[in-house]
């Protein structure tokens, strides 16, 4: 293994996609033998503070952080923002920083790029993102880690607590507001169920688990629109409450297949989540998360790539974008794996049994590309005294 000594600067505490993201290579840098100084960095949003159970105690970015490289998973808004808060934890002069960034999109934003060419390095989580970037980058060392995958033990399903019918085939679907709903898609999700299960049809239900739907004002029409779903189709659950990890998990493990007819994904963690605990799962077959689904392991949707238009975060504005595009997904592809797999539990399980297998995969990745071993390439390439920091 290689030896590292690194500042991990990230959400570890926040209740977000990214938060989780950063979690996870805290806890594969230990495993690898680094020696990591964790930093928190308070969201936004006011998402921190939400996720405690950490391998190490975490440090404030108002104590100054010891190592002579710097890893922010961050985007470069949120870096930008750290930047102008100056905390003492923040000391990029003379250090190597390098950057895990992510986005769903083939192109990145305009606003982006002068961020990314200060850093040292960028590292990728997903083919998808790697190809963006590195296209469009022209001074960092950019490379490619595989995203590690954590499933702490003892997950279990458990409908009751979630108010899931047992007698009922349940497909499941989960995403952050704040991470576009248009994006997302879920609306697509509703259509595509309907279209399976005409109405008067009872033999299974769809339940959107929401995240953070609450830490902004703009999300409010949004919820209503989905929750007015509900009432007119009460086999359509709305699950909106706050839910820790352990709890997220078992959600996934309590449904008997996962949909997402996302319109873009970096990587799709939830979709990859669900694969690892042995679940079916219904998803637009492009960007982040054809990084490990197959047609012997998933339930692949076709599309049409149209103008990426009508999102409703301001990252994805199209005057930022330059002619980017996303996937329309197929809904009455959706639709007929939806009913097929509602009628064949064997062929669930079968697909279930196979998608369990990106686990065992991804165990092989991260070993084969440590991330230590990326951080000390970084590390001997470009010497701390000469860091664009």
């Amino acid at each position: 293994m290689a030896t590292v000594s690194v500042n991990l600067f990230g959400f570890l505490s926040a209740n977000l996609g990214l938060g989780v993201t950063a979690r996870h290579l805290l806890r594969q840098l230990l495993k690898e033998g680094a020696t990591v100084h964790p930093v928190d960095v308070p969201d936004a949003a006011g998402r921190s503070g939400m996720v405690v159970d950490h391998p190490i105690s975490l440090a404030s970015p108002s104590a100054e952080s010891p190592h002579d490289l710097n890893l922010f998973v961050l985007n470069p808004t949120s870096y930008v923002r750290l930047r102008e808060e100056s905390p003492p934890a923040l000391q990029t002069c003379g250090r190597i920083n390098a950057i895990l960034p992510f986005w769903e999109l083939p192109r990145i934003p305009g606003t982006w790029l002068p961020v990314l060419e200060t850093m040292d390095g960028v590292l990728t989580a997903s083919r998808f993102v790697h190809h963006t970037i590195a296209a469009e980058v022209s001074g960092p060392f950019v490379a490619r880690v595989p995203h590690p995958l954590h499933l702490p033990r003892g997950v279990r399903a458990n409908r009751q607590a979630f108010g899931l019918p047992r007698d009922r085939v349940v497909f499941a679907s989960s995403f952050e507001l704040a991470s576009d709903v248009n994006r997302k898609n879920p609306f697509g999700a509703i259509e595509a169920f309907q279209r399976a299960f005409p109405e008067g049809d009872r033999s299974a239900i769809l339940a959107l688990k929401l995240n953070n739907p609450g830490t902004r004002s703009s999300f409010r029409p949004w919820v209503q629109r989905l929750r007015q779903a509900a009432r007119i189709d009460d086999r359509i659950h709305i699950l909106d409450g706050v839910m820790n990890r352990r709890e997220v998990l078992s959600f996934y493990a309590s449904a008997d297949v996962y949909v997402s007819l996302h319109r873009a994904e970096g990587l799709g963690l939830s979709l990859l989540e669900s694969m690892a605990l042995g679940k079916p799962v219904v998803a637009t077959a492009w960007s982040g998360n054809m990084e490990y689904m197959r047609e012997t392991n998933s339930c692949l949707v076709g599309y049409d790539l149209i103008p990426a238009k009508g999102a409703t975060h301001d990252s994805y504005d199209p005057a930022h974008l330059r002619g980017a595009v996303w996937a329309e997904p197929h809904l009455d592809e959706a639709a007929s794996w939806m009913a097929g797999l509602a009628r064949n539990e064997e062929l669930r399980r079968h697909i279930g049994g196979e998608a369990r297998k990106v686990r065992a995969e991804r165990e092989r990745e991260t070993s084969t590309f440590e991330l230590t071993a990326v951080l000390e390439r970084l590390h001997r390439s470009v010497p701390a005294s000469v860091s664009k920091g």
